[in-house]
């Protein structure tokens, strides 16, 4: 398992002493976030959660990892101005070994049942933001989508 103590820092540049995954890179928001495994409420708590039953942050053909955050926490943003990406912006999943690309392709608003985008499409590399929407309510999700460059 790729799994390392400590891999980065968080959001504001403070050195995590969590267990991570991954971290999640988002330029346009400023954005430097742990990915952890699972979506538990420490895992939200601490960084952004890999949501059980997805892919794992690792890519690679028939995949598709979902990874969901809350729109902010205390003083830290977490996901808060995810709906301020775009179509052509790109993030980035930062792994022990490499450096995953994926550009956003678009973003909906759903339910929390509708799950059917979330699911593998074969032969494509997919990672899907996940988060709460609107802001400070929970009736609906917003999913950013990120096809792997």
């Amino acid at each position: 398992m790729l799994k390392e103590r400590s891999l980065t820092a968080d959001t504001q540049g403070n050195t995590t002493d969590i267990d991570t995954f991954a971290t999640l890179e988002i330029p346009k928001l400023g954005l430097h976030i742990p990915i952890l495994l699972g979506a538990s409420d420490y895992a939200l708590s601490q960084g952004i959660g890999q949501v059980e039953g997805s892919s794992l942050p690792v890519g690679g053909p028939n995949t598709h990892t979902v990874l969901a955050g809350h729109r902010g926490m205390g003083t830290k943003e977490m996901f808060r101005n995810l709906d301020e990406l775009q179509p052509g912006d790109v993030f980035y999943i930062h792994t022990l070994d490499e450096r995953l690309v994926y550009k956003v392709e678009g973003s909906a608003v759903i339910l929390p049942h509708e799950t059917d985008s979330l699911r593998v499409k074969e032969g494509r590399d997919l990672a899907t933001l996940l988060t709460c929407h609107p802001y400070r309510s929970n009736t609906h999700r917003l999913v950013v989508y990120g096809v792997r460059r």
